[in-house]
């Protein structure tokens, strides 16, 4: 259930910033959220499959489950690390003092 809610504020976060550009705003704050909550999902969500295909999840060479949830490790550091992106939504989002 977690993951399906997460998923679906992923999503809403996408139409969000999508009707912003069609208003044509450049992205805002939002984007940063989107990316921290899209990361995390996408993490989760591979986290997930492979803890419930479990030990057979190893014995198939090039799983694309395994691959999913290796590849995710590194979107928390491209596209800004997540403790900037952090950073960004205290300052911009939440109106936090520069740290």
């Amino acid at each position: 259930g977690q993951q399906v809610a997460l998923a679906s504020v992923c999503q809403l976060l996408g139409v969000r910033s999508t009707l912003r550009s069609i208003a044509g705003r450049g992205p805002g704050p939002e984007s940063s959220v989107a990316k921290l909550l899209g990361v995390r999902n996408r993490q989760e969500a591979s986290e997930l499959v492979v803890d419930l295909l479990g030990p057979a999840a190893l014995l198939v060479a090039d799983d694309p489950d395994v691959h999913e949830m290796l590849l995710t490790r590194c979107l928390s550091i491209a596209g800004g690390t997540t403790q900037i992106l952090r950073n960004v939504v205290a300052e911009r989002v939440l109106g936090l003092p520069r740290s």
